[in-house]
């Protein structure tokens, strides 16, 4: 199976999604949720400085998000289990990252999510923009809050993804440095 091409962006929480009528292209309505996300980890940071992440989303359960070997798309691994302990499966998976070192919740993401299809003129769909507003949570308190534009042509598109990337950098959104969005909420640890 291929991957879905795709390009993440750094927005102002003031950013507003350019007019893409010129390019041929509108956004249609949103599809809009709230993602509730805890993230574990040792407390050095063991599974993000090996590019792994485990994390319990409400509602969904857990997922685990492994390397690709050959730099190919992470392989996501999905587990049941309670909502404040992480599956003893997908802690044996990890054990060679982590080694004797306990893993416990080091982030919590509240996350409104709109994902806005892009259609062209005949309107079909020809890719999405996936727009977060992510609230970093200690406890009842917002420590930080970020905004992160994702773009997703499916395979065939690609030659549309350049062209709408400049587009939302000319209204403001900027490169990401490619790390996941939780490894905000690390801060220098990361």
């Amino acid at each position: 199976m291929a991957a879905e091409p795709a390009v993440t962006l750094t927005a102002p929480s003031a950013f507003l999604l350019p007019n893409l009528a010129d390019d041929g292209l509108e956004l249609a309505a949103p599809d809009e949720g709230r993602l509730e996300t805890e993230h574990y980890d040792t407390p050095d940071l063991r599974l993000a400085r090996w590019g792994c992440s485990l994390f319990h989303r409400a509602g969904e359960g857990w997922t685990l998000q492994l390397p690709s070997p050959r730099g190919g798309p992470a392989r996501r691994l999905m587990f049941a289990g309670p909502e404040h302990r992480p599956p003893a499966e997908a802690l044996s998976v990890v054990r060679a990252y982590v080694r004797r070192a306990q893993v416990r919740p080091v982030a919590r993401l509240s996350t409104r999510r709109r994902r806005l299809p892009l259609r062209n003129g005949a309107g079909d769909q020809v890719g999405t923009i996936v727009d977060d507003d992510v609230s970093v949570l200690q406890g009842r308190r917002v420590t930080d809050r970020f905004r992160e534009l994702e773009v997703e042509i499916p395979d065939g598109g690609t030659a549309l993804l350049g062209p709408l990337v400049s587009r939302l950098e000319e209204a403001g959104a900027t490169p990401t440095d490619g790390a996941p969005p939780h490894h905000r909420a690390f801060g220098p640890a990361a």
